[in-house]
């Protein structure tokens, strides 16, 4: 999936994503995060590193999904 528009009403959360690559553009993957949590890990292409993401993160980043 590609990120194609990420809510910039907290500037707190809009520097974090893009301290992690989590930009306009970038492409990503995801899987669950812990049970019970309302959590998703999120990998930014070319990147070995998860980033465990919230809801709150999760509702401010919008993406298309690729089409297989």
């Amino acid at each position: 999936m590609t990120v194609e528009r990420i809510s910039d009403s907290d500037p707190q959360l809009l520097a974090f994503l893009k301290e992690q690559g989590i930009v306009i553009g970038a492409v990503l993957t995801t899987r669950e995060g812990t049970p019970f949590s309302e959590s998703l890990e999120v990998q930014v292409a070319d990147s070995t590193q998860w980033v465990v993401l919230g809801r709150p993160a999760t509702d401010a980043v919008f993406v298309a999904h690729h089409s297989l």
